[in-house]
């Protein structure tokens, strides 16, 4: 189908072949990993070390809302990072803490041909989120951060998000959004299409 290529990337790719993987990093095509999706359908579970010794971009998603249960990137960090560790012996390892940081930021960025992101470093977009070290959860894991988010596992809520320089998200508050107000909204939404199906089929009708 011609659909193949650096501007192009697929999602899972569980059923690619070892044979499938030098076609994929021939073409500079990308792979974008979904963990939660795939223990939750019982899907195989990528080697992600031996596609990127192959040549292969992958990145770090998650899915669509049915199957990701809580969008939260960290969370499939720390599912993708664990995953493959229960196959170490048989399949020659799995990729470090510290690699799947980097399938989570800069793979993503190049995945997506933004080489404006992805990194901290002069004259790139300054998106970045932060973390509260000094608690008490994380006493004993600072000597090595960068292994720290996937190894030792941060997926709550971080301490400031910024998106182009602008602080966004600060101490638990998510700048020019009233978040009650739109989590009740999401709240009626789901009660009238799932909880109350009989009556949204009504309301269509």
């Amino acid at each position: 189908m011609g659909f193949i290529g650096e501007d192009v990337w697929y999602a899972h790719d569980w059923e690619v072949t070892k044979e499938e993987y030098k076609v994929l990093a021939a073409t500079g095509t990308g792979v974008s990993h979904c963990p939660a999706p795939a223990v939750l359908g019982g899907f195989p579970i990528l080697n992600i070390k031996e596609m990127q010794e192959a040549g292969i971009l992958v990145s770090l998603r998650c899915d669509g809302s049915a199957t990701n249960d809580s969008s939260n990137l960290l969370d499939a960090l720390r599912m993708a990072y664990l995953m493959p560790a229960n196959h170490t012996k048989e399949r020659g390892g799995c990729a470090s803490a510290y690699d799947m940081l980097k399938v989570a930021t800069i793979n993503g960025a190049k995945t997506l041909g933004r080489s404006d992101l992805g990194s901290l470093e002069a004259g790139k977009a300054a998106d970045l989120f932060m973390i509260d070290t000094e608690t008490l959860e994380l006493a004993g894991a600072l000597h090595d951060p960068k292994n720290l988010l996937a190894r030792v596992g941060l997926t709550g809520p971080v301490w400031m998000t910024m998106i182009n320089g602008n602080i966004v998200y600060k101490d638990g508050i998510l700048n020019g959004v009233d978040e009650r107000k739109l989590a009740l909204e999401g709240e009626a939404v789901c009660t009238r299409v799932i909880r109350e199906p009989h009556s949204a089929y009504r309301d269509f009708i």
